[in-house]
């Protein structure tokens, strides 16, 4: 088979009915390993025009350069010199052809590309015309000659006939060392004559644009709860990329301005870190994870040889009773909870309650959470019926469906990998976005070198900083970063110049212009939660690499 450059052949762009045959008839050919045929090949530095083109240019070891100048009219004539084709003037197709094979030759040596062992040979080719009873001129020969009946078996072989009558010709006057053109000098040739590369977007545009289209969803995202604004309590749920965050903040600012005492609270330590720098102008607003606030209240270092229950059973009550015991501590005016599914146990609201004013009954509180996909301590069912117990009886909910963080492409495949329903209603940003790329693969030893080839892309197209690299096992996860190439840092290390690699919980609630996630058969989390949770990180690309195992685990509905 003929590899063929560019590998189809568009209609819109190529009107000739003889090129699309002969095309065609390459594309299928057996006879020809390892030949290269550049098709509609755009001659910029033409030696006789400001621009030209060669219908095909055949690259055949053992052969040699050929170009072919393809005409498909049924009526071909030359009359006085004058070449009528079709009954209309047109140029000789032979000067066509020759200008383009001496311009292409040109072309390779002023760029110091050795051609002495390469035949350049030109020829035209009548697709619908036998050329039976063509007669002989000093301008043209059989060598340089092809018609209807060379296209109707295998065009290979009418293309080696021309070889090799143009070598004897050319051998007359000109002598070709071996190996004749050797096919790792024709691979060179077609690099040079059509260069494969890949040219991006710089990495801070390409940032400061996604910002642009984020902001703009965001933004408008306002409106769905411009309605609620004056309710006291309202519950707002959501799925990953709904917009939150990003609510819980404006809720924030907007309590400061108020005059308000505000508390924003949240599970996850780096998620604290943006939200505190976020709000870092408004000091009417007090940023706190629920743990590093239990332990302030509690006025206790924080413990890590403790086991799960002391943070989310001792830790609480130790903290509760210093507030029933009358502890002076700030209380505030006004209550805001991001991700809320993970805060929503009995032991933890029962603490909040007592740190406002008035309670949650007669304070402003707002809930935002995932309680379908992203409760990972508790059930997200029992966490939202244990704000239901503690709040007002008149509060209001609102559910967030349409994505505001995520692209159509990769919102769609989340929802549809993950067979989610119900998945997003709409989508605010405008930009399509990248395809999600999936590296399936046999085993984890597959998974050095792949990893080390997507983040090699990666990072022609964005900056290190903005690249993270996500598992469930971030164990497994750190001994893989040692075996690769590029170099890494913790995900806590937000500006290090480098690719960053962590655990997906603690990335929850930010995100990141591309996300790879590596998954492993020992993942301390369920497969589809890995894939949701990473995917949703996403701002612009995704890319995952899991073993054809776990994938068939996925299927099934793990």
């Amino acid at each position: 088979m003929v590899k063929m450059r560019p590998s189809n052949f568009d209609p819109q762009v190529n009107t000739s009915p003889g090129e699309l045959t002969l095309f065609e008839k390459l594309t299928s050919s057996t006879n020809a390993p390892n030949w290269i045929a550049l098709h509609s090949l755009d001659i910029l530095h033409h030696q006789s025009r400001v621009q030209g083109e060669a219908d095909f240019v055949i690259l055949a070891p053992s052969h040699g350069l050929l170009v072919i100048e393809v005409k498909h009219h049924s009526k071909v004539e030359l009359k006085n010199g004058n070449w009528l084709l079709g009954g209309k003037p047109s140029k000789d197709p032979y000067r066509q052809a020759s200008d383009a094979s001496f311009s292409i030759k040109k072309y390779l040596e002023n760029r110091d590309f050795d051609t002495s062992s390469l035949p350049i040979l030109h020829a035209v080719w009548f697709t619908n015309c036998s050329i039976k009873h063509l007669p002989e001129s000093i301008e043209w020969d059989s060598g340089s000659t092809l018609g209807a009946e060379d296209l109707k078996g295998d065009p290979v072989e009418s293309i080696k006939r021309i070889f090799q009558q143009g070598r004897q010709r050319l051998d007359k006057t000109r002598y070709f060392p071996s190996p004749v053109a050797d096919a790792s000098l024709l691979n060179q040739v077609a690099e040079t004559l059509t260069p494969s590369f890949s040219i991006h977007q710089p990495p801070k545009d390409r940032k400061l644009e996604i910002a642009r289209a984020v902001n703009t969803a965001t933004n408008e995202q306002l409106a769905t709860l411009e309605l609620l604004k004056d309710q006291p309590q309202l519950i707002v749920s959501g799925m990953a990329g709904t917009g939150k965050t990003y609510l819980a903040i404006q809720e924030a600012k907007e309590a400061h301005l108020r005059g308000e005492q505000a508390l924003l609270i949240c599970f996850n330590k780096m998620l604290a870190n943006q939200l505190s720098k976020e709000l870092a102008e408004f000091p009417r607003v007090t940023v706190k994870t629920i743990h590093s606030l239990l332990l302030e209240v509690a006025s206790n270092e924080n413990p890590s040889s403790q086991i799960d229950t002391w943070w989310s059973k001792d830790l609480p009550r130790i903290a509760t009773e210093a507030l029933l015991e009358g502890i002076e501590v700030q209380k505030f005016d006004t209550l805001i909870i991001d991700e809320a599914q993970d805060v929503g146990t009995i032991d933890y609201l029962e603490f909040l309650d007592l740190i406002l004013n008035s309670g949650f009954s007669g304070s402003k509180v707002r809930v935002f959470g995932d309680f379908r996909h992203q409760a990972i301590y508790l059930d997200g069912s029992e966490a939202m019926a244990n704000f239901k117990l503690y709040l007002d009886e008149h509060f209001q909910s609102s559910e967030l469906r349409v994505n505001c963080r995520n692209t159509q492409s990769l919102g769609d495949f989340i929802k549809y990998f993950l067979d989610l329903d119900p998945g997003y209603s709409g989508f605010r940003r405008s930009d399509k976005g990248e395809l999600v790329d999936p590296y399936q693969l046999d085993s984890v030893s597959d998974y050095p070198r792949t990893l080390n080839r997507v983040l090699d892309g990666l990072t022609k197209v964005y900056s290190p900083n903005d690249i993270v690299v996500l598992s469930g096992n971030v164990k497994k996860l750190e001994e893989l970063t040692d075996k690769c190439d590029i170099k890494f840092s913790k995900i806590d290390f937000i500006n290090s110049g480098r690719v960053r690699f962590g655990s997906i919980h603690k990335f929850k609630g930010l995100e990141a212009l591309a996300v790879v996630l590596v998954d492993f058969p020992e993942s301390q989390v369920s497969i589809s939660d890995t894939f949701y949770q990473a995917a949703t990180r996403a701002t612009s690309k995704f890319a995952y690499l899991v073993t054809n195992q776990r994938l068939k685990v996925l299927q099934v509905g793990a």
